[in-house]
């Protein structure tokens, strides 16, 4: 009886996921994305901002989301080019209110706090070349 009652289980659960996958099945462009993800956090784990960065622009080529724009703009403050880490951290924000707009970014502080550095770093350039 134990037996029947695991197999009964076993096919519900199986046949609920595969209803699931069925109802919402990943469009490979999205796994396709997911996988230029995952090879640009590994990239940027490893300090290959260049790469970590050509991966996530791939990913974002293909999909719209928030955690791509801010990895972009990660990428692009590591390599110290700071309009650009600006821009991508500043469409971070405002993607994310798009997406959530109920709920706090989750890393809304600390890019708003990046936006400040940077902003401090760039006026300083700018005043360097003025003199």
């Amino acid at each position: 009886m134990k037996y029947c009652f695991s197999i009964a289980i076993f096919l519900t659960s199986l046949t609920a996921a595969v209803v699931a996958q069925a109802q919402s099945p990943e469009q490979p462009d999205v796994i396709k994305a997911k996988i230029l993800f995952e090879k640009g956090e590994t990239a940027y784990r490893l300090g290959e901002f260049r790469e970590a960065l050509a991966q996530y622009k791939s990913a974002l080529a293909i999909v719209q989301r928030p955690s791509i724009v801010l990895n972009i703009g990660q990428c692009y403050r590591q390599l110290g080019e700071i309009k650009r880490a600006l821009f991508y951290y500043r469409l971070y924000l405002a993607d994310w209110v798009r997406a959530h707009p109920q709920e706090k970014s989750p890393y809304g502080k600390e890019v708003s706090a990046h936006i400040v550095e940077l902003e401090k770093k760039l006026a300083a350039q700018k005043a360097e070349r003025d003199k």
